[in-house]
């Protein structure tokens, strides 16, 4: 019994075409090395190897920007911080223990492509109608505690601005970029052809991203399913691919 990264070398190699000019893109590096080999047992002559990139590398390949550590992802979020905050801010030590939370959230909205100020909106506005909003007096606290998250579009705009000047980016602003450099990337790219395999739950910027590529350059995509789970209409692991193959 063949392994689905081992049946889709068969496929690809059975196309007689150039496999140097592929570019395969994976959910891990692991998957790529698994992916490799099974193209080298495929291949009955010495070529050059094609490009085979982990998601996240192809994203950092569309976007030209570079992912950098979360510690200076969060050296960065205290910058922007105190940039917008400069009155009696927080010490690094108190930030830290509500700026993960912050920078993960910042990083989900960038990598679905939600909004930013329609989020950031919405959260105040749900301060806003707390209890504490709408008491007829409201202390000094409540007061610094609404104008706070009133000023988190702020700190991610001056965040990621910040990221952008440095030639760096995190996961969620990489993927964002990406969907905006996505037609020079295909220019650069015209005439390769692009090979997605092994996925199942995309972000929206990765659904973007692979929609288009399929329906405007000669790629295909691969996927790792069985039946039982596929055919089956409430069954939880088929649920993203019975929506992929709707659309």
């Amino acid at each position: 019994m063949h392994s689905f990264l081992q049946e889709v070398a068969q496929s690809v190699c059975s196309e007689n075409r150039d496999i140097d000019n592929y570019i395969f893109v994976l959910p891990s590096k692991r998957a790529g090395n698994f992916l490799k080999s099974a193209l080298a047992r495929e291949l009955s002559k010495t070529i050059f190897a094609p490009q085979v990139l982990s998601v996240e590398e192809f994203i950092q390949l569309i976007a030209g920007q570079e992912s950098t550590t979360r510690i200076n992802l969060l050296f960065t979020l205290y910058e922007a911080y105190l940039e917008v905050i400069p009155e009696e801010p927080e010490s690094y030590e108190s930030f830290v223990t509500w700026g993960n939370t912050l920078l993960q959230d910042i990083m989900e909205i960038d990598r679905y492509l939600i909004p930013p100020e329609k989020v950031f909106s919405y959260l105040s506005a749900i301060q806003e109608m707390n209890h504490w909003a709408v008491a007829p007096d409201r202390t000094e606290q409540i007061s610094g505690y609404l104008k706070f998250w009133q000023l988190l579009h702020p700190i991610y705009t001056r965040f990621n601005s910040k990221l952008m000047e440095k030639g760096e980016g995190h996961q969620g602003l990489l993927y964002k970029l990406a969907t905006k450099q996505l037609d020079a990337y295909l220019k650069v790219t015209e005439g390769k052809r692009h090979i997605f395999a092994g996925f199942n739950a995309l972000n929206q910027a990765e659904s973007h991203i692979i929609q288009t590529i399929l329906e405007e350059t000669n790629s295909d995509i691969y996927w790792d399913t069985d039946p039982y789970f596929l055919n089956d209409p409430i069954h939880d692991a088929g649920y993203f691919m019975r929506k992929y193959f709707s659309n």
